[in-house]
Parts: C-alpha cells; structure tokens; sequence
C-alpha cells in the first residue's frame, strides 16, 4: 500500500461555512469550497490549519469564490509535501474541470450548472 496504517487519507463531509470555527487543527489538507447561492467551486490546498486559511476573506475574494457558503476537506498524511499536494490539488482541479464549466474553457460534460473558478486548469 501507498500508506502504512497510521497514514491514510481522513474524509470530511459537506459543512456550512459557519461551522469552520468548530475545527481544530487540520493541517495538509485538500479542501473544497461550494458557493451554494451563486453555483462556485473552489479547491485548494495548504499546510497550514484550515481554520487560519479559510479565514482570509480577501484571498477568496481575488480567486473568484468571496461568498462561499460550505466547505470540504481531505486531510493528507503527514508523509504527503508541499510538492505531492500541489500535484494532488492540480489532479483534483483537472478532474473537477472535465465535469463542470470553468475558466479555462476546458472541455467538460457539464453534469451540474455549477462553474469551477479555479484559475490554475492544465490543459
């Protein structure tokens, strides 16, 4: 196996945005970001603790998702770097564009009316 038994991906479900203050200490995360209301996603990644990441406002307002509504996250194994989860988090965005409508124009099915607002879409 990829990991030993102590290290293995952790899923988190769908939360609302207001329960963010509810979370400790997740680090090495991929997370998502869903603006219910104007149908955004977003995925991300960072070392740092979600609760501190997700709390600057100002960044989301610039990626294009300032009014997200719930969030998601996978938290990685502590043997997983900055360099594996970049590629991770372009994998997941490269996925998340073959499905919905993005900003790269990149050739989806479109199953949902939702748009991905990442900018950073491989081709």
């Amino acid at each position: 196996t990829i990991f030993n038994d102590f290290e293995k991906i952790i899923n988190q479900d769908w939360k609302e945005k207001d329960q963010l203050v509810t979370e400790l200490g997740a680090k090495n995360v991929i997370y998502f970001l869903l603006d219910e209301i104007n149908k955004l996603i977003y995925v991300g990644e960072t070392g740092q603790d979600l609760k501190i990441r997700l709390s600057d406002s100002e960044h989301y307002k610039n990626v294009g998702i300032p009014h997200w509504t719930h969030y998601r996250f996978e938290v990685l194994p502590s043997s997983i770097g900055i360099k594996a989860r970049r590629e991770i988090e372009d994998m997941t965005i490269r996925a998340y564009a073959t499905l919905i409508s993005n900003t790269k124009d990149v050739s989806s099915f479109r199953i949902s009316n939702y748009k991905l607002v990442n900018r950073k879409i491989r081709n």
